[in-house]
This record gives structure tokens, sequence and C-alpha cells, in this order.
């Protein structure tokens, strides 16, 4: 095996590979909570995955027209206790939807639906670029430190179990559960001109 190794990869000719710095992102830091239940046992948390969607666009396109939706920083997590606890939380940051459709009526604002933006939405309409996106690199949004934003909406779900009490359910291994939903919706703008459908 070693004859192998010196014939694929030579001693005279090592591998360079750049700082760590370079290769890999900067480490999220996180503190791994615990939970204290109603007889106070102390509940650790053992699993935890999450997920971030940076940017999602979507554009339709027939000829000279054209609709276009927009979705970014979505970022999801959950979590499970040691006590059977779990939680999850979703978080979204930007949404909006542009109409790029020819009208023969005159209308200033073309963003049909959106979140709350980083700028009015009149702004954007003023030079009829509607830069969104540019808007949102100009302050950080798509660099690695960003950690997530809620500006349209907020949204965590958490489900504990419930002591059983009746013997026959405790034979029949029934698991009863609380389930708390908690939901913030931030922001949803709808720009609707009847003038541009007709």
């Amino acid at each position: 095996w070693s004859d192998v190794r010196e014939q694929l990869m030579p001693a005279s000719s090592p591998v360079t590979r750049p700082a760590a710095a370079e290769r890999a992102a900067p480490l999220i830091e996180r503190t791994v909570p615990v939970r204290q239940d109603s007889h106070g046992a102390i509940a650790g948390e053992y699993l935890y995955v999450s997920a971030a969607l940076v940017r999602l666009s979507f554009r339709l396109v027939d000829c000279a027209d054209s609709v276009e939706a927009n979705v970014v920083s979505v970022t999801a997590s959950s979590s499970s206790f040691t006590d059977g606890t779990s939680h999850g939380r979703i978080k979204m940051g930007w949404f909006w939807m542009l109409d790029g459709l020819r009208s023969e009526h005159s209308r200033k604002q073309k963003l049909i639906c959106h979140s709350r933006l980083p700028k009015s939405a009149e702004s954007f309409a003023n030079d009829d670029k509607y830069d969104v996106m540019g808007e949102l690199r100009r302050i950080g949004v798509f660099e690695t430190s960003f950690k997530g934003a809620n500006d349209l909406a907020d949204i965590s779900i958490t489900s504990s179990p419930i002591a059983v009490t009746k013997e026959e359910d405790v034979q029949q291994g029934v698991v009863l559960s609380n389930t708390t939903v908690d939901a913030s919706f931030t922001s949803l703008f709808l720009n609707w001109n009847p003038q541009a459908v007709k």
C-alpha cells in the first residue's frame, strides 16, 4: 500500500490547501437551551435542525409581458428536548411581486403585493427600476454573517407532552400533547390598480 500511495501522491509534490478562513464559512455560535417543566425537572435539547433559504425568484415571461415573484431570507429550525417537547420556528424576511404586464392605462406602482421593504414602495417606483434585490444586497442581507429577518412573518409551534392519569391509557401507551402556535405576520401590502386590468 505504501508503494501505491507513493505513486498516487509523491512525497516531492505536497498538497497545498487554502487557509481555514478562506475555505470555511464562519461558525454560528449558539447556546444549547434547556427547559424546566412544571415539576422542576430539567430537560435538555438533544436534537436541533435548521435550514435557510437565501433567495427564491420566479419570473413568468410572455413576449414583453412578465410577472415576477421573489422571497428573500427564510429560516426554519426545529428542536427536540429530552422531556418530549418539540419546538419549531420559521422566519420569513422579504417578499414582493412585480407586475410587468403591458397596459394602455397609466399606473405608477407595479409592486402588486409586498412585505415591509428596506425602502418605501413609492421610492422603488420613482425611478421605475424596482431594484429591491440591489437594496437588500446593499444593506448586507446576502452576507454570510446575516442572521435572518422577520419582516414578513415569524411563526413558532411548540408541542409539549401531557401526563396521562388514567391507568388504561398508561397501559395502552396513550400519548397526549399540548400544542401552542404563536404566529406574527408583520406586514403584507396590496397595491391594486383596477385600471391596469381593464
